[in-house]
């Protein structure tokens, strides 16, 4: 991973001493695919702006005129970019602030949002390729899978422990994306177990300095308790 950070930022700079922003970076293009991914690593806002547009994968994904596989080749891809360039932001100053925290919180709330789709799509294609959808391994999986999916949304809450290293204005757009990615998982997925994010959200909840953090650590913890308590409730009546 490292090697290929100082491969890609090598090829930031070259570029940028070869050619002219329109040459650069495919601005031109209506949407990214993930081979453009690698073909930058943008520092203007312009292209983190396309880098983090989301129809960039719903305009695939959405299209119900696709195949199920395809669809699953194409986010696999795009989640292959993201994890590639997730950490490349994640840089600090002499006093520990965050050089880039504008593009860090885009990268990753854009990320958010993509592995939605690519687990979704994941367990889709599970389901559609097994003799019985219903079996208790495939359920087990599609399970773990949608597990896997909290875990790493839980992930992005531990940017609270460098809380300090945000500005007044980043972590009011750390709160706003999580606020729409968490409450988009929680209504994606109400019966799922969200034991340990729960307690995750309590802790840093309580340890948050920032108000607007802390407002939101405790909107999504009261989300997943109504929707637990409803789900309780359906199944109770049936």
């Amino acid at each position: 991973m490292k090697i290929l950070k100082s491969l890609l930022l090598l090829l930031l700079i070259t570029t940028i001493s070869c050619s002219s922003e329109g040459d650069r970076f495919p601005i031109e293009k209506p949407y990214w695919t993930p081979e453009d991914y690698f073909l930058v690593i943008p520092e203007t806002s312009i292209v983190v702006e396309k880098l983090v547009d989301p129809n960039n994968y719903l305009i695939v994904l959405n299209d119900t005129q696709l195949g199920l596989t395809h669809k699953n080749k194409v986010a696999t891809a795009f989640f292959t970019r993201y994890k590639d360039i997730s950490d490349i932001y994640y840089k600090r100053d002499r006093k520990d602030n965050f050089v880039y925290e504008n593009e860090m919180l885009a990268v990753y709330g854009w990320g958010l949002g993509l592995q939605m789709y690519y687990f979704k799509l994941g367990n889709d294609n599970v389901i559609k390729g097994s003799d019985d959808p219903n079996s208790n391994d495939v359920q087990r999986l599609v399970n773990s899978n949608i597990s896997t999916l909290i875990g790493n949304y839980s992930y992005y809450l531990d940017f609270i422990n460098d809380e300090d290293s945000f500005s007044k204005k980043g972590l009011t757009r750390f709160s706003k994306i999580m606020d729409l990615r968490f409450s988009e998982l929680v209504e994606t997925y109400p019966k799922a177990n969200y034991f340990s994010l729960k307690n995750k959200l309590k802790l840093l909840g309580n340890k948050a300095k920032n108000s607007e953090v802390k407002a939101v650590f405790i909107k999504i913890e009261k989300l997943i308790t109504e929707k637990q308590k409803v789900e309780k409730e359906v199944e109770v009546s049936l």
